[in-house]
């Protein structure tokens, strides 16, 4: 029977899968390496990282929340988290994720991303969703309806202060010229 492969070895088969771009690749290598190496916690968050470039989001915070209830989140699975909730759309709670663990800046969000060069553009157009997010368009629903009206009678206006007159400006003053001897 074959021995399995060392945890190295997965993370370096993993990170080559990485390094070929946005595929389904990278997810499906790290599956196997969890069946070799299910408690790993590198592992499992090179799973997550692959489910979310597979387009999977909920098999990520799958993947997340395993590894949250062994280990200690590191930035780097905060920061995962984050880019999932964007990729759902929920671009207000990922933004709020980034800020509570300092990941608010490009340099610690690029500093703590492990999916390596190849995917570091894609992750940054992603995690900029969070700040530059166009709010989603309304639905059938609430374009029909009307605006709410106030019942009974309107507030009355406050009443209009008279406009304050302006301070007088100040004469210009004369210029001084210095007076600097050169020899």
């Amino acid at each position: 029977m074959n021995e399995p492969a060392s945890v190295e070895t997965w993370v370096e088969r993993i990170q080559e899968a990485l390094d070929k771009g946005a595929s389904p690749e990278p997810l499906a290598v790290a599956q196997e390496a969890l069946r070799d190496h299910p408690a790993d916690a590198g592992i499992v968050h090179f799973a997550a990282l692959g489910a979310l470039v597979a387009d999977k989001p909920d098999l990520c915070l799958r993947y997340l929340k395993r590894l949250g209830k062994r280990y200690q989140p590191l930035p780097c699975d905060h920061l995962l988290r984050a880019l999932v909730l964007i990729r759902q759309g929920l671009a207000d709670q990922g933004r709020q994720v980034l800020e509570r663990h300092g990941l608010d800046r490009r340099q610690e969000v690029t500093r703590h991303f492990r999916g390596g060069p190849a995917l570091t553009y894609w992750m940054l157009q992603l995690w900029s969703g969070a700040y530059w997010a166009v709010p989603p368009p309304r639905t059938a629903r609430q374009a029909k309806a009307p605006a709410p009206k106030a019942k009974g009678r309107a507030a009355p206006r406050p009443p209009v202060s008279p406009p304050v007159a302006q301070a007088p400006v100040a004469p210009e003053l004369p210029r001084v010229q210095p007076r600097i001897a050169v020899e």
